[in-house]
């Protein structure tokens, strides 16, 4: 059996989205298998209370920014913190809001720079985490370019 004290995660699945086109269903159970393996005692043995699984009406904008600061004060230096994001992402090419986005379940395609996470903001929100080992997954448009190394 396998315990992981210093193990934090947040993990986010949306494929339900309000007002954008749904993903498949295999975009949820991508997020729960994950949170599934990481508690898993016999794989890798993250205490519950040290993972946050948000899914669909939970990833909000400001369900994900509440996920993120919780794992910024959470993890500790000597931690080691995974981040996985499974849903759609956007990009605006031009203009003063140009940048790549995580799109949260509440995100209005007609304000993507107001109602999205920036590239920009989740640097700034990345920078936050404290923990020695960071490791983010994205499984979206336009990952490639959604943050910059912390």
């Amino acid at each position: 059996m396998v315990s992981f004290q210093d193990g934090y995660a947040l993990i986010l699945g949306v494929a339900n989205y309000s007002k954008l086109n749904r993903l498949p269903a295999t975009v949820l159970q991508d997020a729960r298998d994950i949170d599934h393996l990481l508690r898993s005692p016999i794989h890798c043995g993250y205490p519950d209370a040290n993972i946050r699984l948000l899914l669909d009406e939970q990833a909000t904008i400001a369900g994900i920014r509440q996920g993120m600061q919780w794992l910024a004060e959470s993890a500790s230096h000597s931690a080691t913190a995974l981040i996985f994001f499974s849903g759609h992402g956007g990009r605006i090419e031009q203009g003063p809001q140009a940048s790549n986005y995580l799109i949260p379940y509440d995100c209005d395609p007609a304000h993507l720079a107001e109602t999205a996470i920036s590239g920009e903001e989740l640097t700034a929100l990345l920078h936050n985490v404290r923990a020695q080992r960071l490791l983010v997954c994205f499984d979206s448009c336009y990952s490639g370019g959604v943050a910059e190394a912390k």
